[in-house]
């Protein structure tokens, strides 16, 4: 897609830049399917088919003809005031649905006490940071919530049992350096070598 670099995009541009070529600012790679033997009436139908197969849609999408230009002609759409010290709840209702924020009940009630508080409308892209910053993915709600099993608290939450995969092996044998950190995690390497020129 034209509006957002891939992260190989990135990686093929420092490659670019260790080898003198500091003057490219975007490569990137594509697709090419051809198919022989399809007749004409069958060949949409293939074409649609492959694509939803093959491609990902978040990260790719069809060029009909070769690409002159990464100028995607996109324009930012303009900040817009999501009018909740008049509509209330309904307001984050409407905005919700049509962003996909994910929000929930307890979300909206909590945010229309918030910008009450204020005294003031939220813009929608404050409502599109929280929606990032306070989802599952950032904050563990419920990974990191409190179980209770027929009434009884349990001690660890799903988080802990997951990491308790970790901690169940033996140090000594535990090649994991970082885990669970930022959501992510590295393991001990080993010495290799390496090809690299004698002249850069």
């Amino acid at each position: 897609r034209l509006n957002f670099q891939t992260a190989w995009a990135s990686n093929a541009r420092v490659i670019c830049a260790a080898c003198g070529l500091g003057g490219v600012k975007r490569v990137e790679r594509a697709k090419r399917w051809r198919f022989g033997g399809v007749d004409a009436d069958k060949a949409p139908a293939l074409k649609k088919e492959v694509l939803e197969r093959l491609c990902d849609r978040m990260t790719e999408i069809e060029y009909e003809h070769a690409l002159q230009s990464f100028d995607s002609g996109m324009v930012a759409a303009d900040i817009r005031t999501v009018p909740v010290m008049e509509k209330g709840i309904e307001a984050l209702e409407d905005i919700n649905e049509q962003m996909g924020f994910g929000f929930d009940k307890a979300d909206m009630e909590y945010y229309l006490g918030l910008f009450n508080g204020m005294g003031r409308d939220p813009t929608d892209v404050e409502l599109f940071d929280m929606a990032q910053s306070n989802s599952e993915h950032s904050r563990h709600w419920f990974f990191k919530g409190a179980i209770v099993i027929d009434g009884v608290p349990q001690n660890d939450t799903l988080f802990d049992m997951v990491k308790q995969t970790l901690t169940a092996i033996p140090a000594d044998k535990n090649n994991s350096v970082i885990a669970f950190a930022d959501n992510s995690s590295t393991i001990r390497g080993f010495k290799t070598p390496v090809i690299r020129p004698s002249t850069p």
